[in-house]
């Protein structure tokens, strides 16, 4: 591993990228569920983590842990993959007639964007 180059792993970086998006676009919307979020630690070994959280504070703490085990590991580079899609929450709201989300309220507003969305069939 120590003769890999910023070229493999940006390499790597795109095809995790593509990959990720191909799965998510499989789902629906609502499908957030069926997409695990991982990190890829590229050290002596690589190193895949699965990873899953009820809100933002546990995922920071599994993002926290990845980042530890990749320091430990002396890793090249740390990947995650996640889902990526998300809502225009401006025209969200105006649709429905909802206030805007703010910042430190987007654990609510991600709960609320399900419920309308199981409302809709979707």
């Amino acid at each position: 591993m120590e003769n890999l180059t910023q070229e493999d792993v940006t390499g790597m970086m795109a095809v995790l990228l593509e990959t990720a998006k191909k799965t998510r676009e499989s789902f629906k919307y609502s499908g957030d569920e069926k997409m695990t979020p991982m990190a890829l630690i590229f050290a002596e070994q690589i190193t895949m983590m699965m990873m899953t959280w009820k809100n933002n504070r546990e995922k920071y703490v599994m993002a926290g842990a990845a980042n530890a085990a990749a320091r430990k590991a002396h890793a090249k580079s740390l990947s995650f993959v996640t889902d990526t899609r998300w809502v225009q929450s401006d025209k969200f709201c105006e649709y429905f007639k909802l206030p805007l989300p703010k910042k430190e309220g987007m654990d609510a507003f991600v709960d609320l964007y399900h419920r309308k969305l199981a409302e809709q069939g979707d």
